[in-house]
């Protein structure tokens, strides 16, 4: 009879990867953020008609890339599929109620 042995969860490991890899995302981020600044205003160098659906991809395109780190993170701690779910979709909800309250997305 064998028995297999759960490893416990890396949980140090999962932070590191994450803060590396949010150093990492963290320029492309903001330029996406940028892009869906300028297209629900319409305002780059000259302000122009806005374009929402422009906005609206590029506010996609910036949680995702913000929602990569959390994601890449929790699969390195080896936690269960429902706990890294509820764990990447809280932190990308605070990411984007942040974002919405300061005005950014």
């Amino acid at each position: 009879m064998t028995t297999t042995t759960v490893s416990p969860p890396r949980v140090g490991w999962g932070v590191v990867t994450a803060a590396i890899l949010l150093a990492v995302v963290a320029v492309p981020a903001l330029g996406a953020l940028y892009l869906a600044w300028s297209g629900f205003t319409g305002c780059v160098l000259e302000c122009a008609q806005p374009d929402v659906g422009v906005g609206l991809l590029w506010t996609a395109v910036t949680v995702g890339l913000l929602a990569v780190p959390g994601v890449a993170g929790v699969l390195v701690c080896r936690v269960r599929p429902r706990f890294a779910c509820a764990v990447v979709g809280a932190m990308t909800a605070i990411v984007v109620a942040f974002g919405f309250a300061a005005g950014l997305m």
